[in-house]
């Protein structure tokens, strides 16, 4: 434990070295793993011998992977019909019950507008269905526990189930 993460590396140094019973050829693996309520973080490089990377990242960077978490979408359209839509914030996209539209909502480090600069933000959108065409969207900063989006004849409104 370090604080409210848990850290893993492989032996003292984050490295270990197998021999394959197999092929009788030398591995060297060097990895660390970050686990938080939210995160993990991994770190796994895997060396030949001579020293000919096979596996992971020559730039030693971690994969981060974020936990997703469940929202209910109502979706009301322009004459009254309502559906509950269940998806995650990690991308996910569902149909709706017309069949000629899709709803996506991402939660990532996206740009900020006119800007190179990466912030966490809660993006929902209306697609046409099999088409990445949005054709309406809202996007909030940070993470969220409700996000809405209204546009002509159509209403949305997605809150975090716990």
């Amino acid at each position: 434990m370090n604080g409210d993460q848990v850290v893993g590396r492989l032996e003292e140094d984050g490295t270990c070295t197998h021999t394959s019973r197999v092929t009788g050829q030398t591995y060297t693996w060097d990895a660390e793993w970050v686990l938080t309520d939210e995160e993990l973080w991994i770190f796994d490089n895997g060396y030949l011998e001579d020293g000919t990377m096979f596996l992971g990242r020559h730039d030693r960077v971690h994969h981060r992977l974020s936990r997703t978490r469940d929202f209910r979408c109502q979706v009301t359209d322009g004459a009254g019909a309502s559906e509950d839509i269940l998806l995650h914030d990690r991308g996910e996209t569902r149909s709706l019950a017309n069949g000629s539209l899709e709803l996506k909502l991402l939660r990532a480090n996206l740009p900020l507008s006119g800007s190179d600069t990466l912030v966490e933000q809660t993006r929902l959108m209306m697609l046409r269905s099999g088409q990445d065409e949005v054709i309406a969207e809202t996007m909030m900063k940070g993470r969220t526990d409700h996000v809405s989006l209204v546009y002509p004849g159509n209403a949305i409104h997605c809150r975090a189930v716990d």
